[in-house]
């Protein structure tokens, strides 16, 4: 299992925003292009897609896209002074870190990722001054065990435990040569961990698997022990 990209809000950020930019987003993004170790970009109000020019006044600005090289950190500054964080791991201690909760990882958070990146922008912030709330985190895992050989069994198999409330069968599979050559979507089964939830479990005969959208290393690392004592069921019969 490793760990891959993470997305979090952080709120309570509109006040020391209002202190440092008087509310207005285009002088707060002139003060950011002075760091060295940060590109900002405006965007249109309600559209993230569309880049507007700080030089010229008659165009609005509704957010701030802010990219800070190191800590490698992705920032989305609203006009509302919510702020969406974003990012990858790199090199990390895997003892340390997958084992955390939801609260323990958005701590993890704030001292490794939110607070050096608050601190290049010049913005000071107690951790009792803001709330964060993590709603996705990624992760990679590979299982050995899962091969061409017996796949549709393996999900036919983890369907009849009924151990995950939605299952998406293989869109596409058989055993000649020139499928079991392809690999992605298109022969993935993807599980889902809970009713109405974006939480997911995605592998193909490949044996790589992906899990999105789940807001804990902890619920991560539990779930590939899950999938993996299945696995290791099924090939073992």
């Amino acid at each position: 299992m490793r760990l891959s990209m993470y997305q979090c809000m952080v709120t309570g950020f509109l006040e020391s925003f209002l202190e440092h930019a008087n509310n207005d987003l285009r002088m707060f993004a002139n003060h950011l292009k002075e760091i060295k170790t940060i590109r900002v970009t405006a965007k249109s109000p309600g559209s993230l897609s569309k880049d507007v020019s700080l030089d010229d006044p008659t165009y609005a600005v509704g957010s701030l896209s802010i990219k800070i090289r190191k800590p490698e950190t992705s920032l989305l500054l609203f006009s509302n002074g919510k702020l969406k964080v974003s990012g990858g791991f790199g090199e990390y201690d895997k003892t340390k870190l997958h084992n955390l909760s939801r609260s323990e990882f958005e701590e993890w958070l704030w001292v490794n990722r939110i607070k050096p990146s608050l601190d290049i922008m010049g913005i000071e912030l107690f951790r009792s001054d803001v709330d964060i709330k993590v709603f996705l985190l990624n992760a990679l895992h590979k299982n050995t065990q899962i091969s061409c050989d017996r796949y549709i069994g393996l999900c036919n198999y983890i369907q009849e435990k009924h151990i995950y409330p939605n299952i998406v069968m293989p869109s596409a599979f058989s055993e000649n040569q020139t499928v079991r050559q392809k690999k992605g979507r298109i022969i993935a089964v993807k599980l889902y961990t809970a009713t109405n939830k974006k939480r997911s479990i995605h592998f193909d005969h490949s044996g790589k698997v992906q899990l999105f959208a789940f807001d804990s290393p902890s619920d991560i690392a539990n779930q590939c022990t899950i999938l993996d004592t299945i696995v290791n069921e099924f090939y073992c019969m």
